[in-house]
């Protein structure tokens, strides 16, 4: 059990945000969608969309939300993985199908990974943590600690 005296602050996406307004979500979707329409090995923006379109419901977009982009790719995988089950029962776990369904699951977690690729990629340039352009952030984390009347250290 925790001592009454002991205190953790916790940050996240919010405290990023006021760091970096560019990791607002919408913010980065546009900008891992720019990247993917950019990417010369991969020129799969518009069908990332695309697919997520089919697979999101009525009224849902993913024009702000990186999230339902990739993700897309995931349920498509994940329901390849139950069609690719059905062949199995039918024709055998070494049928051509099988196999077939196998590579185009390779092919959706391969895209899914390039668009995370570009995610973390815009995130990590986004979120510098170093020098002075993090001492705000800091500052107020330290404050808040400063404030507690317990015992305390501060890692960043």
């Amino acid at each position: 059990m925790a001592d009454d005296n002991e205190v953790a602050v916790l940050v996240g996406n919010g405290l990023s945000i006021a760091h970096n307004p560019k990791l607002i979500l919408k913010e980065l979707t546009a900008e891992v969608v720019e990247r993917l329409q950019n990417d010369e090995e991969s020129d799969s923006a518009d069908l990332m969309e695309a697919l997520a379109r089919n697979t999101l419901p009525e009224g849902v977009t993913s024009d702000d939300d990186f999230e339902r982009l990739v993700g897309a790719l995931d349920l498509e995988s994940t329901s390849l993985e139950h069609v690719r089950q059905f062949a199995d029962l039918r024709n055998g776990e070494d049928s051509d199908l099988s196999n077939a369904i196998t590579l185009v699951r390779g092919l959706l977690e391969d895209t899914r990974d390039i668009g995370v690729s570009h995610v973390l990629e815009a995130v990590t340039e986004y979120t510098e943590g170093r020098g002075s352009n993090f001492a705000h952030v800091r500052n107020l984390v330290r404050a808040i600690v400063d404030e507690f009347s317990g015992s305390s250290q501060m890692r960043v």
